[in-house]
């Protein structure tokens, strides 16, 4: 993959501003036009998702209640109790 072509992957992911559009699958269709086959693509498009979703994680941290204890304890490690 040369540089052209992950910079023009990453700029797809603006199109998932749009309401009802995938980021994942704007970024899986930007590889593929771009020349990658279907699984670089896909590999590639969820690399670039770990600093979202670590960024969603860090400026919205979960928070535990009743409902979702068990899941939030295993995930982040608070306790309710």
């Amino acid at each position: 993959m040369t540089m052209r072509q992950a910079m023009a992957i990453g700029v797809a992911q603006i199109l998932a501003l749009l309401p009802g559009t995938s980021r994942s699958g704007s970024t899986i269709g930007a590889g593929i036009f771009r020349g990658l086959n279907r699984e670089d693509s896909a590999r590639f498009a969820f690399l670039l998702a770990t600093p979202v979703i670590g960024g969603a994680a860090l400026l919205k941290p979960p928070r535990c209640s009743e409902a979702r204890a068990t899941t939030c304890a295993a995930l982040t490690g608070c306790h309710t109790r």
